[in-house]
């Protein structure tokens, strides 16, 4: 077996490595195969208060090998986890970017990884109140212009298009309604943004998980 291009996470990664090892091919993440450069941005710790200037560091890979000046930009939405996670793993986006000539980037979701928000205190502890999908989001939108200006795009140049999954994928589906104005589309890969209590998506899924217990679990075990 050749090379295998590694697109899957957890337990689906590992057993990917051991396969190629065990048939002497080489099996490399993104981050191998695409040495990114590493960076960070100023981001407000609270977006929705004008009397706190308060910034942390927001941390950004991105990758150029391909890009062209003034071609399109393929932003990742971080998620809940260290962004060399999703980079390593986010094959489609790298795919996309070769094809398109694009800058592949992926920034960082606060308070993971090395993105930690230091402004938010309660009782000598750090507070998650600004752990909140507004205040990742305003991020996000203070970022897309800053990222155009290190990489001197001109008012028409680098059309951003956002990707995302799970999770990331909701945020790249809210960013694109509440923030349209920044981006040019976005795909948004296994998004349930539907999915909340009440609601038809929710209730299918939990029937189906039912049906599921009821007729392979133990006797009581749907209850």
């Amino acid at each position: 077996m050749g090379s295998v291009r590694l697109l899957a996470t957890g337990r689906a990664a590992c057993l990917l490595i051991a396969l190629s090892r065990l048939t002497g091919g080489s099996c490399q993440g993104a981050l191998d195969r695409y040495p990114p450069a590493a960076w960070t941005v100023p981001a407000f710790v609270d977006n929705f208060d004008l009397t706190n200037s308060a910034t942390f560091d927001q941390r950004v890979l991105s990758y150029s090998g391909w890009w062209r000046r003034g071609g399109p930009i393929l932003l990742y939405l971080g998620n809940e986890g260290p962004i060399e996670t999703f980079y390593n793993f986010t094959g489609a986006v790298f795919e996309h970017a070769e094809a398109l000539g694009a800058l592949a980037v992926f920034v960082e979701h606060r308070y993971y990884g090395q993105s930690q928000p230091g402004g938010f205190r309660l009782r000598g502890k750090q507070d998650l109140r600004g752990l909140t999908v507004e205040q990742a989001m305003a991020d996000y939108a203070w970022f897309v212009p800053a990222l155009k200006r290190r990489f001197r795009c001109g008012p028409a140049e680098c059309p951003v298009i956002t990707f995302g999954g799970s999770y990331g994928g909701m945020l790249v589906a809210w960013f694109r309604q509440k923030y349209p104005q920044l981006t040019v589309g976005g795909i948004a890969a296994g998004a349930p943004v539907d999915f909340y209590p009440g609601g038809q998506a929710q209730a299918a899924f939990w029937n189906a998980t039912l049906h599921t217990f009821t007729s392979f679990g133990t006797p009581g075990c749907a209850e």
